[in-house]
């Protein structure tokens, strides 16, 4: 009675979020066309209010030491924390080219985990409240909010289908 591994077992901490990070996305930039050599600055807003909750400056350039004639390094310039820490992050950034043709461009992630680079290719990086540096979901060990849910909407009524009882207000409360 009361042994190891009895007791409250759902108990845990939820990971951190994808929501709750302030992210970088390749793509959106690419769309902007916010991916030419120049220095550019982004300003984060909150979808419901619309204040601006971050922002962040970079450069973009091509040819230097770090990054060979033809690729691209991006230099990330930001502030954390309540003293606003000045926060210098180089990235360099890769292009594939997919079978429809065109260039694809993706963030290498910069972060270093076990002494080992990442170096995984990336189309969004994010900031994590509480970090210094932007990196990959997986190495910030995100996840998205969506399945930190017990049980999904749809489940519900997936298990209905199965045999089991129809309660139709049951199911409408739990859609709704």
């Amino acid at each position: 009675m009361g042994g190891y591994g009895s007791g409250r077992r759902w108990t845990f901490s939820k990971k951190a979020t994808v929501e709750d990070a302030h992210s970088l996305s390749i793509f959106k930039l690419s769309r902007d066309g916010l991916l030419k050599p120049g220095s550019y600055n982004i300003t984060w807003k909150n979808t419901r209010t619309g204040e601006a909750v971050g922002s962040i400056s970079y450069i973009l350039h091509t040819g230097s030491e770090a990054a060979p004639v033809g690729h691209l390094q991006m230099t990330l310039k930001y502030a954390i924390g309540k003293e606003k820490e000045p926060v210098e992050e180089p990235i360099q950034l890769v292009s594939t080219r997919p079978n429809f043709g065109g260039i694809r461009h993706w963030f290498t992630c910069p972060l270093v985990t076990d002494g080992q680079p990442c170096n995984r290719r990336a189309g969004t990086l994010h900031l994590v409240p509480g970090c210094k540096y932007f990196g990959c979901r997986q190495c910030l060990n995100l996840t998205y909010t969506s399945r930190q849910t017990h049980e999904k909407k749809w489940d519900y009524l997936l298990r209905l289908k199965k045999g089991s009882p129809f309660d139709f207000d049951e199911a409408l409360e739990r859609l709704l």
